[in-house]
């Protein structure tokens, strides 16, 4: 068996599905968020869940984010 057949066949068999939602709209509809916080929130989950491990800030900057950092203070 090739890759693609072996691709095709873990593909077919686990069934993957893609959400209809955007993660957007999950955030709107959870109704926990303020709606001035779900765009930085929103960019601040997709920074975290890059594709790419290189992609991915690391901790200290996660901690540093323009999003987090307001929440720090106080």
């Amino acid at each position: 068996m090739c890759f693609f057949e072996i691709a095709y066949f873990c593909i077919g068999f686990f069934k993957l599905r893609v959400p209809e939602e955007t993660l957007e709209s999950q955030i709107i509809s959870s109704g926990v968020v303020p709606a001035d916080d779900i765009p930085g929130i929103v960019k601040f989950v997709q920074t975290c869940l890059a594709m790419d491990p290189a992609d991915r800030p690391s901790p200290d900057d996660l901690y540093w984010n323009e999003w987090v950092e307001p929440g720090l203070e106080g």
